[in-house]
Parts: C-alpha cells; structure tokens; sequence
C-alpha cells in the first residue's frame, strides 16, 4: 500500500498500478499523501497505471525513466512529459487535459498514443521528434479542432482512429504514412478537407495481408463536392469500405474506379447525386438509399458479377426514365440468382418500385406465403427466393426487412427469424421492393431436416411492425442452375 511507505523508500518503486479508486477524491491527499512532487522521488518508474486524483494536485514533474503511462479521469489541465524521452506507451482516457505540450519534445521510443474522451483538448501538439509512433488513437476528443502538420509524415504510422472527433476541421494538408494500414474519421462531420495523399503510399506490403488486415478509411466526410475529392486514389489500392454518405457528389468521382479492391460502397443520404457509374470493377456492395436526385444509373446486374447486395431505396426518380427501368427490371430477373446459386452465395436488392417478378410463381396478398415441398426431392433444393413489396414509410433510417420462416411437418413446427442486412430508410408514394435469395445451409435449423413434403412458412416485416402487402417465393433446384455452370 502507497500509504504505508514514506518518501524515503520512493526510490525503489518500479511500478504503481491501481485499476480502482481506494478512496473518495477529497480522501486522496489524507489518506494517500502524495504531493505534488512525490514522483520526483520516484527515480526507478517504470511503469505507472493510476486512475483519478492520485496526487493532491497537478504533478509537478513525472520519471524520465518512465516506460508506460496509463492515467484514466486524468483531473488536472496539463501533463509534465517533457523529459520521459523513454515512454513507449501514453494512455489518458477521459479527463480534464487541455494540452499536452508546446513545441518539440524528444520521444524517440514512443510508440503508442491512446488519448480517448477527452473533452477539453483542442489541438494536438507537435509529434516531429516521436517519429516512431505506430499507433494513435484520438477517438471521442469532441473539441479537437486540429492536429499538427508534423504527424503527416509519420512514416511508421500503422493506424490513425479519430472516430467522433466531432469538431475536428483541419488534419495535416499532405499525408505520407508510408505504414498507415487503418485510417478511421468516422463522424468527423467538420472536417472541411481530405488531405492530399503522397504517391509513395503504394502500401505494397499488405497486399498479400488484406484477409486479416484490411484496409479501411471511413470518412464519413460532409459537405465535400466533386471538385474536392482527391483526384487520384491509386495509393490505397488495396482499400476495400469506403462510406461517402451525405455528400454533395453530383456524380460519383472518377478516382474511386481506380479503388481496384473495393467491395463495399456507401452513398446513402447523397441528395445531389444525379448519376452512378463507373462503379469499380470488383464491387459486391452498394448502397444508395435515400438519394432522391439520382436518375440515372448503368446495367448493374450485367457490368459487375461480384455485386451481391443492392440497395436503392427511396431512389424514385430512377422509375422516371425508361432506360433506368429497364434496367431495374433486369436486377429482377430469375439469371441474376441463378448466378448467386451457381456460387452459393446470398442476394439482396432493394429497389425503388413495386414490381414482383413474373418468375415468382407463389405471389399472395399479405406478408406471408407458403411453399409447398415436393416429396422426394430434398437434395435438388439449393435454396429460395424471397420478394415482398412494402408501400409507404419506412420511418426509420435502419430498419431492416425480417424473415421469419417456420417449416411444418408431420405437426412439427421449427422457426428461424433472420434480419437481412439491407440498410436505410424509405419515403415514397409508390413504395420499394425488396427481394433476396437464401440458400439452406444459412438456415442452420433446417440442415439436418428431411425437408421433403413439409411446408415452409415465410413472412416478411419491418421492425417498425410494417408488413409487406404483396410477396412471393419460389424454390431453388440444382437443375435450375446448371446451364449456367456449363456456360
């Protein structure tokens, strides 16, 4: 225990971890007794994890020998780091800092920053002398408004998370983190400017790491226009989500066709985007919900073979042009499932509209339709297809359409709810469609059924407890996709 040792025997601490207050604040410089200057004493620091008001006010040096700081509910304004030229790790979650440092300091062996939920910092100093940070965390620091231009070129940056610096508008004009792998800006809805990227940030070492060490910038980035979108992305070639919604693209910038590894593009609450093209070639999701200028679009069902997951809601004036519809309708056609079975992958569209394919050949009024299995035929079923059409509000901007299905059988009944992953809100006169295609092994309550001559009961609703009106099914036979595998 701290208290029983006088400040005689400082010298010999190498560590103080407290991960719990002992004490109420007003106890802690009676019962605990350190001073301002206690840590001057503490000669052989290595390491020193506290939490709250550990000193009776703000400290007045700490070791230079220190290794690793943690200091959570940090009370004071400042932080006396100007001499630990051998931290390796910073950690200040929560608390009263205003800044850190004026200037330069020396901290060659830096390399972990975490300064998390720190409400009254502003600005983040001057990192040109710690150029070994390899990760810096500043998420929820609501009023920063700024961080320096030395941290552009940090060379051994691996991640940079930011998420919900909510005020922050200026971030270094030019970046050249050679390392940087993770680069989060998620609701940093001031920032008025990406920076420019260094060509020399070709990241060739993780091309062969993408599995387990993706990529990812998510800047949902506001107000940015098309003459403000960096002209050339050939530098995070191997980004695979990108979120640019509620932005004020026209159309979508040129530069994003050369993200050659993108899977997953978000435009949702893009009310200016007028057209959507040239989307990158290896695309599997697509989100555009909620743009209500868009107008006009290209074949996606023929252009892209990897998109599995479409969503286009609230998106009506794409119904205004005959083009735009016919290629609607071809989204809906029976080949672009069969495709998706061929690889026994899953399909989602939503679309705006209230068309149910021709090819469905269960189609009731209602939310729920039932499917009939054919005795002796369990091993040619490879999966159904779903479609229901919701009119109105979708009033919320996440609901999800739910599957519930229910297989009945000789009176016993199994049930599996599912919430599809299509995404955003609708608001409509005509409505949306929504359709999806599920294979059985998804349905883990099924697999070990004998299916054949049993009912399959599927119905579909919002959580809002909206239901479809109108919904059809159909069964997916092998046979239904072999002359596309032969092809």
């Amino acid at each position: 225990m701290i208290e029983s040792i006088n400040y005689g025997k400082l010298k010999a601490i190498e560590a103080i971890v407290m991960c719990d207050k002992q004490y109420d604040v007003d106890e802690y410089e009676e019962k605990v007794g350190l001073s301002a200057n206690a840590f001057k004493s503490m000669k052989n620091l290595r390491l020193l994890d506290i939490t709250g008001k550990f000193t009776s006010c703000e400290p007045t040096c700490l070791p230079g020998d220190l290794r690793w700081l943690c200091w959570r509910h940090y009370p004071f304004s400042s932080l006396p780091v100007a001499q630990m030229s051998k931290l390796v790790g910073l950690e200040v979650v929560r608390g009263a800092i205003k800044q850190f440092w004026k200037g330069q300091k020396i901290m060659p062996n830096l390399k972990f920053v975490k300064l998390q939920q720190l409400d009254r910092l502003t600005t983040f100093p001057d990192v040109s002398r710690a150029p070994n940070i390899e990760r810096l965390i500043l998420s929820g620091c609501t009023n920063l408004v700024e961080v320096h231009e030395s941290l552009g070129s940090h060379k051994r940056l691996v991640k940079l998370d930011m998420i919900g610096c909510e005020r922050l508008k200026y971030l270094p004009s030019r970046i050249e983190m050679e390392s940087l792998k993770v680069l989060r800006l998620t609701k940093c809805s001031s920032l008025e400017r990406f920076p420019d990227v260094s060509t020399r940030m070709g990241f060739p070492e993780i091309r062969d790491l993408i599995t387990r060490q993706q990529l990812q910038i998510y800047h949902s980035l506001r107000q940015i226009e098309n003459k403000d979108f960096p002209k050339n992305l050939r530098a995070f070639c191997s980004l695979e989500n990108l979120d640019l919604s509620g932005n004020k693209f026209v159309r979508l910038p040129a530069s994003i066709s050369h993200l050659f590894r993108l899977r997953c593009l978000k435009l949702n609450e893009c009310q200016r985007l007028q057209i959507l093209h040239a989307l990158p070639s290896r695309i599997q999701v697509l989100e555009a919900n909620n743009c209500c200028s868009l107008e006009n679009i290209e074949d996606l069902s023929e252009e892209y073979e990897w998109l599995y997951d479409i969503s286009l809601i609230n998106c009506q004036k794409l119904l205004k042009e005959e083009e735009n519809e016919r290629y609607i309708d071809k989204m809906l056609q029976q080949s672009l499932i069969k495709r998706c079975a061929v690889v026994n992958r899953q399909l989602r569209m939503a679309i705006p509209g209230n068309k149910i394919p021709r090819w469905f050949k269960e189609v009731q009024t209602g939310y729920k339709i039932a499917l009939m299995i054919p005795p002796k035929c369990n091993t040619q079923i490879i999966g159904f297809a779903i479609c229901g059409f919701f009119p109105g509000e979708w009033q919320e901007k996440h609901y999800h359409p739910c599957i519930t299905t229910t297989f009945k059988k000789d009176g016993k009944s199994i049930h599996q709810k599912e919430v599809d992953c299509t995404n955003g809100s609708a608001t409509a006169e005509n409505g949306n469609t929504w359709i999806s295609y599920r294979t059985f092994s998804s349905f883990r309550p099924f697999q070990c059924e004998d299916l054949s001559g049993g009912t399959l009961v599927i119905s579909l609703a919002l959580k809002s407890g909206a239901k479809a009106v109108r919904s059809a099914a159909r069964l997916m036979y092998k046979e239904d996709v072999e002359r596309i595998k032969k092809n």
